[in-house]
């Protein structure tokens, strides 16, 4: 699952996934679009169903601060497109 807001020319990504051993990670990237100095968090969940809920609770503030959704998908991704952004 992965979602992706921008605001004026900032963006945020959120990204929910499993890692290599079976456990679940939500994964956050921020910064301004054509600046090298954005940020990634990986946070480990016990499970897809706490990702989910903490993904919601994104939302909920990235809508606050004004973020718009320019794509959302409930399918695996590839993330080889986040460099466009870096």
């Amino acid at each position: 699952m992965l979602i992706r807001w921008h605001k004026d020319n900032s963006y945020f990504i959120a990204h929910i996934q499993q890692d290599l051993f079976g456990g679940w990670v939500l994964t956050q990237s921020s910064g301004v679009i054509g600046n090298h100095n954005g940020k990634v968090q990986n946070i480990p969940v016990a499970n897809h169903s706490d990702a989910v809920k903490k993904l919601d609770l994104l939302i909920k503030r990235n809508q606050k601060k004004g973020f718009i959704i320019v794509e959302r998908s409930d399918e695996p991704t590839q993330l080889d497109w986040i460099l466009e952004f870096s």
